[in-house]
């Protein structure tokens, strides 16, 4: 098994695994720090960084998606 080390970053008061990603869609590209959850089968970000990339967010399909103890409808 490899093992990789990130650093952990500061926010709201608590320390999490951040790491340097860049994500894009056509010719938009953004350098942005990612939560790192290294038991999840998919990545989530927000909708306003889909949109500052050109996503059109209401042609996005609709799931519902879960965690432990909550569901939570996502597009």
């Amino acid at each position: 098994m490899v093992e990789y080390r990130f650093p952990y970053k500061l926010r709201d008061g608590k320390t999490f695994p951040m790491i340097p990603v860049s994500v894009g869609y056509g010719r938009k590209r953004w350098d942005i720090y990612a939560l790192l959850d290294s038991g999840a089968s998919i990545s989530l970000f927000t909708r306003e960084l889909g949109e500052k990339i050109g996503l059109d967010i209401e042609k996005g399909i609709k799931d519902d998606l879960g965690g432990i103890g909550n569901w939570y409808g996502c597009i």
